[in-house]
C-alpha cells in the first residue's frame, strides 16, 4: 500500500516537470492559479462528453501542455483504433471547455494517457500507462492528433 502511494507521489512529480514548461532562461514557469482553478471544469467537461466518472480522469496543466489521464482497463486493453477515437472524443470536450475561457489560450499540446488500472488478487499489478496519445494546436485553433 505504501508503494502505491509512492509510485503515484513518483508519477506526480515526474508528470508536474514534464509539464511544467520552461522559459528561455530554463527556469520552470509555475501555472497561473486561475489556469489551476479551470481544471476541474476541464474535468467535468470530459466527463459529461464521454460519460467517464471524475474518478477515472486526472487532468494536469503547464504553461502551454494540459494532460488527461483515464484508468479505465477496458479501454487499454481495446485496439488501438478505439483508444485512438476515445482520445480524439476527449480532446473535443476539452476544446468545448477550454474555447472561452482565456486562461487556457497558452495549451499548445494536449496528451490523453490511458491508464491501466491495478488489478486485484495476489499477483496484483500497479497502475501502468498503457498508450499516450498527443495532439497539437494547429493554426485553426483546434488541436489535431499527432503521430510520432
Amino acid at each position: 500500500m505504501c508503494a502505491r502511494y509512492l509510485a503515484k507521489g513518483l508519477a506526480a512529480m515526474a508528470v508536474s516537470v514534464v509539464l511544467g514548461g520552461c522559459s528561455p532562461s530554463g527556469a520552470p514557469l509555475p501555472p497561473s492559479a486561475k489556469l489551476l482553478e479551470g481544471l476541474p471544469a476541464v474535468t467535468a467537461s470530459v466527463a459529461s462528453a464521454t460519460g467517464y466518472p471524475t474518478e477515472a480522469l486526472e487532468v494536469l496543466a503547464g504553461a502551454a501542455h494540459l494532460r488527461v489521464s483515464v484508468q479505465d482497463a477496458k479501454l487499454a486493453t481495446a485496439d488501438q483504433a478505439t483508444r485512438e477515437n476515445a482520445a480524439i472524443q476527449i480532446v473535443a470536450a476539452i476544446e468545448k471547455g477550454i474555447e472561452s475561457r482565456s486562461e487556457f489560450s497558452s495549451i499548445q499540446e494536449i496528451s490523453v494517457a490511458i491508464i491501466h488500472p491495478a488489478e486485484g488478487g495476489e499477483s496484483a499489478e500497479d497502475p501502468h500507462v498503457e498508450d499516450v496519445m498527443q495532439f497539437r494546436k494547429a493554426p485553426s485553433g483546434r488541436f489535431v492528433h499527432h503521430i510520432t
